[in-house]
């Protein structure tokens, strides 16, 4: 071989050298890319966690204060509904009290 094709061929084999070098750096970038994408997703991931945790313990404490706002409710009425037996038979009763102006007067 000629000087001439020896170096030709180290050209290009050093080009090619070169484009294997910035092919493997982007590809060492992209997998950098991934790993950081990776750790933000487990992050993110972790937050959900905790939130759904919140809410289940929101929905928890939802459902416990409805149960007491039923109770409450059943509660208030048979004192209303008991307040209002009391005051209809206290309002219909006719028997006249004694009148103090009277000593055994009949009315």
């Amino acid at each position: 071989m000629e000087k001439e094709e020896l170096l030709d061929r180290f050209n290009d084999i050093n080009i090619q050298m070169i484009h294997i070098k910035s092919q493997f750096d982007m590809l060492l970038q992209s997998f950098n890319v991934y790993v950081n994408l990776e750790s933000k997703l487990d992050q993110y991931k972790e937050q959900l966690a905790a939130y759904q945790q919140v809410i289940n313990s929101y929905a928890l404490s939802n459902a416990d204060i409805t149960a007491e706002q039923s109770d409450l409710r059943e509660r208030l009425l048979k004192i209303e509904n008991k307040s209002s037996d009391n005051f209809l038979s206290e309002e219909f009763d006719y028997t006249a009290p004694p009148s103090e102006n009277c000593d055994g007067c009949s009315v």
